[in-house]
């Protein structure tokens, strides 16, 4: 006799998957080179966050930085 495999999905697991993949769909990637605005040249270790929450980092050697944040968010450096 062979047995049936039968899945069901909760509706709870379905609006979890929805509401994830909306999370996802709002979010952008910022990148680029902080540099200074006397001298124009990049700022290793300066800090670079969305502006309300606590994501962030600080730019790399080359003052470069990549950052996925909301769509719509403000950074600040």
């Amino acid at each position: 006799m062979r047995m049936k495999s039968v899945y069901k999905i909760k509706p709870i697991a379905v609006l979890f998957f929805l509401l994830s993949f909306q999370f996802i769909q709002a979010q952008i990637v910022a990148s680029g080179t902080v540099v200074s605005s006397e001298d124009k040249q990049p700022i290793a270790g300066a800090s670079v966050i969305e502006k309300g929450t606590g994501n962030g980092l600080i730019t790399d050697a080359d003052g470069n930085f990549t950052l996925t944040v909301a769509k719509g968010a403000t950074l600040v450096f």
